[in-house]
C-alpha cells in the first residue's frame, strides 16, 4: 500500500515539474525568462497566442520563437504588420514587452522599480501618469480596435506612440537604446554578437563591387583611379568613400598593393573579397572579457553590415603596418559596434593574409571618445 502511494505521488509530483517546465520554456533573455515565468502563473504557454485577460485585457499575447525554440519575445499583440514595418519591430517588440511585464505587476508600487528604470513616460491626454500599472490596466482594458493609433519619432526627442479616440487619447514616450529595445543586457548582447560571428554560414561576400564609371569621380593625381565619395558618420575622416579602377566603362574597386590605403578601406567596407583572408578577431566583451578566434575576414563585415551602417577612417603607421577604424552605427537605436584593424601591408597583399582585429561591440554611442583613447 505505501508503495503504491509513493509511485502515485511520484508520478503526480512529476507531472507537476513537467507543467511548469511546459508553462516557462527557455527564453533568450534573463528578461524574457523573468516574464515567461510571471506569465505562466496565468496561463499555459504552450502557444504562440494566448487568451489572458486578467493579463491583456481586450488583446491577446504574442509568442516568438528563434530557430532554437528559445522565446525571443513575448509580449501583448499590440501591432499589425503595417505599423510594425512603419515604427520599426524592435520598437514595437519593446512596447509589446513593456506592457506586458507592467501588467503582470500587481499594483503600482510592484511596477515603480521597471518604470522608472526604464525611463517611459505615460501620458493621458497630455499629462504624466506617474502610476504605471493603474495607467496600463485601464489603457489594456479600454482600447480597442476603434482607437486610432499614431506615432512621432524624433532623434532628440525619442518616440511616442499615441491610440486615440474622441477625446481620449494614451501615449507611451520613451528615448530608445539598445538595451530597452532589445531586452539584452551588455553580456548578453555581446554574446549574441560572438555566437553570429562564429555561426553563421552564408554571408554576401562583395557588395558595390562593380559601378558605371558615369557615377564615380575621378582623382586629379591619377587617371586610373575614382572615387565614389559616400555618407560622413560624426568626422570626415568616418565615411563611406570608396575607390575604384577604370576597366572599360566600369570602375571595379580596386585592391592593389600600388593603392594600399584605398584597397584596405575597399576590404574594410566589403567590397572586395581576398581569398583565404582571415580576421584574427579580439572581442572586448562586457567585464573585461577578451574572446579570440578566427573567421573569414568577408565573413566579419557583412555579418556586422546587416546590423546597421558601416564607415571607415584609414591611416598609414609606418612603412609597413596599415590601420583602419570601422564603425558599424545603428542610428536608429544610439548605438555601435567598432572594429580596429592592424595589417602588415606584405601580409595584407601576400597569400593567406591574417588581419589583427579588435572588436568592440553594443557601444552606447556616447561612448566613442573613450574607445579612441584606447
Amino acid at each position: 500500500m505505501k508503495r503504491s502511494i509513493i509511485i502515485a505521488f511520484y508520478v503526480i509530483f512529476s507531472h507537476v515539474l513537467c507543467s511548469a517546465e511546459t508553462c516557462a520554456p527557455l527564453c533568450a533573455s534573463h528578461n524574457l525568462q523573468d516574464i515567461a515565468e510571471q506569465l505562466s502563473k496565468y496561463v499555459s504557454l504552450g502557444k504562440d497566442i494566448l487568451i489572458c485577460p486578467q493579463i491583456a485585457g481586450n488583446f491577446d499575447i504574442k509568442i516568438l520563437k528563434d530557430t532554437d525554440g528559445k522565446i525571443k519575445h513575448i509580449g501583448i499583440n499590440m501591432f499589425n504588420d503595417k505599423m510594425i514595418k512603419d515604427l520599426g519591430e524592435p520598437v514595437c517588440l519593446f512596447i509589446e514587452r513593456y506592457l506586458l511585464e507592467i501588467s503582470l505587476k500587481s499594483s503600482d508600487y510592484d511596477a515603480a522599480f521597471i518604470n522608472n528604470s526604464s525611463g517611459v513616460e505615460l501620458l493621458y491626454n497630455g499629462a504624466k501618469i506617474s502610476k504605471a500599472y493603474s495607467f496600463i490596466r485601464n489603457f489594456l482594458l479600454h482600447v480597442n480596435a476603434t482607437y486610432i493609433f499614431s506615432y512621432s519619432n524624433n532623434k532628440k526627442s525619442g518616440i511616442t506612440a499615441i491610440w486615440s479616440k474622441g477625446n481620449q487619447r494614451y501615449a507611451v514616450h520613451f528615448m530608445p537604446t539598445r538595451e530597452l529595445l532589445f531586452g539584452t543586457d551588455k553580456k548578453e548582447a555581446d554574446d549574441i554578437i560572438k555566437g553570429k560571428l562564429t555561426s553563421v554560414t552564408t554571408y554576401d561576400v562583395i557588395r558595390d563591387s562593380q559601378i558605371p564609371i558615369k557615377d564615380l569621380q575621378p582623382l586629379k593625381n591619377d587617371d586610373n583611379l575614382y572615387i565614389k565619395s559616400g555618407a560622413v558618420f560624426t568626422i570626415n575622416s568616418f565615411n563611406q568613400d570608396a575607390y575604384y579602377k577604370r576597366i572599360g566603362d566600369f570602375g571595379i574597386a580596386v585592391f592593389d598593393s600600388k593603392y594600399q590605403l584605398e584597397s584596405l578601406r575597399n576590404l574594410s567596407l566589403g567590397l572586395v573579397n581576398i581569398k583565404n583572408a582571415v580576421a584574427r578577431i579580439h572581442h572586448n566583451q562586457y567585464g573585461s572579457k577578451i574572446s579570440e578566434y578566427e573567421i573569414p575576414f568577408a565573413k566579419l563585415i557583412c555579418v556586422l553590415m546587416r546590423e546597421g551602417n558601416i564607415y571607415c577612417g584609414v591611416e598609414k603607421v609606418d612603412a609597413n603596418i596599415l590601420k583602419s577604424v570601422v564603425i558599424i552605427d545603428h542610428p536608429r537605436y544610439n548605438y555601435i559596434h567598432m572594429l580596429r584593424i592592424s595589417v602588415n601591408r606584405e601580409i595584407l597583399f601576400g597569400l593567406n593574409p591574417k588581419i589583427d582585429v579588435q572588436l568592440y561591440t553594443n557601444i552606447p554611442q556616447q561612448n566613442i571618445k573613450t574607445l579612441f583613447n584606447k
